[in-house]
């Protein structure tokens, strides 16, 4: 996951600099890779857990991590947005 993630990143990082649509559109790509790793990664940590391979306090710890890597995830899909003209901006 950390792996798509820093892919994510770089191109976040290139599609803002040269403010290109095609890498956004990658990075938006990436996005439904990274909420299928997460899904995925927390199904294997719950049958760990159930067959004791695991303890509850690092088993939370790693659910945290993982939640927040799909996170920053969507940060960055809100940023790569940005660039292809679709974010919507709420006014107040």
């Amino acid at each position: 996951m950390w792996g798509k993630l820093r892919e994510m990143m770089t191109e976040t990082k290139s599609a803002l600099k040269d403010n290109d649509v095609i890498k956004a559109g990658d990075v938006m790509a990436l996005e439904q890779v990274i909420n299928n790793l997460q899904k995925k990664l927390k199904d294997r940590h719950v049958n760990r857990l159930n067959k004791g391979r695991c303890n509850l306090k690092s088993g939370l710890v790693f659910i945290d991590l993982v939640d927040n890597f799909e996170k920053i995830g969507d940060h960055l899909t809100n940023i790569a947005q940005g660039v292809m003209g679709k974010m919507k901006w709420q006014g107040r």
